[in-house]
C-alpha cells in the first residue's frame, strides 16, 4: 500500500473518532441509536474514498472538530487539503 493510500486511511479512521467523540452535544445514551458509518471502496484503486456517517444529535448547537494531530503526521498538518465535498443534512434535508 502507498504512503498517500496510508495517510487517507488513518485520516478517515482519525475523522470518524474525532466525530464519535462529539457526544455532549448528542442525546441520552439511553435513547441514542448508533453511529452508523458506510464507507464506499470502489474507487480506491484511484486513491477516492467515499464515507457517510450518520450521527444521531439532539436539536440545537453541534460542534464538530477537525483533529490537527494524525498519526504518522509530525506536525499539527493533518490531510485535511484530501477532503471534498462534505455535505451535513437534518431530517434528510441539507443544511446550509
Amino acid at each position: 500500500m502507498q504512503r498517500t493510500s496510508v495517510s487517507r486511511l488513518y485520516f478517515l479512521v482519525v475523522l470518524l473518532v474525532a466525530l464519535v467523540s462529539v457526544t455532549p452535544s448528542l442525546p441520552a445514551r439511553d435513547s441514542q441509536p448508533p453511529i452508523h458509518i458506510t464507507v464506499d471502496l470502489r474507487e480506491a484503486p484511484r486513491r477516492i474514498f467515499h464515507a457517510r456517517l450518520e450521527i444521531p444529535a439532539a436539536p440545537g448547537p453541534l460542534t464538530l472538530l477537525y483533529p490537527k494531530w494524525i498519526p504518522g503526521e509530525h506536525g499539527p498538518t493533518g490531510p485535511i487539503d484530501d477532503v471534498a465535498c462534505i455535505k451535513f443534512s437534518a431530517a434528510r434535508k441539507p443544511l446550509a
